[in-house]
């Protein structure tokens, strides 16, 4: 977290909140298989966390838009080269957490 050395209590309660939101939409145990002839969220048990790269407000779903401006739930149902020409799932995420822990640490949570 660089350039927040002394955070205020309410930026410490928002870095706080967003780390919670990215452990509770956390998708564990499916893997974005990437193959040269398609992409597509497979059952891989040991495997994740991953995020999705769009949620849903409020209901924190995963969402993908085709390219005929429907809406999806399920990444598998969009049209071949919308599918496949998009990172719609990364691990990235983890990196922000893994550096949480470490910030959490020097920043422990008043009571």
């Amino acid at each position: 977290m660089n350039g927040l050395t002394d955070p205020t209590a309410a930026e410490q309660r928002s870095i706080r909140a967003v780390a919670a939101w990215f452990k509770k939409t956390a998708i564990c145990g499916q893997r974005w298989e990437r193959t040269p002839e398609k992409r597509r969220l497979v059952a891989s048990p040991d495997d994740g966390p991953t995020w999705a790269r769009y949620y849903q407000i409020g209901t924190d779903i995963p969402v993908f838009a085709d390219r005929d401006k429907s809406i999806h739930d399920n990444v598998n149902k969009l049209f071949r080269e919308r599918r496949n020409g998009y990172s719609w799932f990364s691990p990235d995420s983890q990196l922000a957490l893994d550096r949480f822990d470490k910030w959490s640490t020097e920043h422990p949570e008043s009571k």
